[in-house]
């Protein structure tokens, strides 16, 4: 798990987006030229959408989960640790992933 150094708010969700990587045998090749993963981690969550008369609502994914966004969802950032990040709308999740880790 990720320690994200920027404060989500809202409704928002920061994503670290899953690499894809395709595997011919025994090798790894990143995948570069294809679109990106919508696939990743919950690495930071706001405190959820508020509604007319004052009340949250809480998000129902937490840090740590592993969900399923919309494509081209969201504002992708880069932290300069090699890794991507994008910050999206709690509508652009489709579904927590279950079983741990993909």
């Amino acid at each position: 798990m990720t320690n994200f150094p920027v404060k989500v708010v809202g409704n928002k969700i920061a994503v670290k987006v899953q690499k894809e990587e395709k595997k011919q045998s025994l090798i790894i090749i990143p995948n570069e030229t294809e679109k990106r993963s919508n696939i990743g981690e919950v690495v930071g969550v706001g405190q959820g959408r508020i509604l007319q008369n004052g009340t949250t609502i809480p998000l129902p994914v937490h840090v740590g989960d592993h969900i399923l966004f919309t494509q081209y969802a969201g504002f992708p950032i880069s932290l300069g640790d090699d890794q991507e990040y994008t910050i999206i709308s709690e509508n652009d999740v489709i579904g927590i992933l279950q079983g741990g880790e993909q």
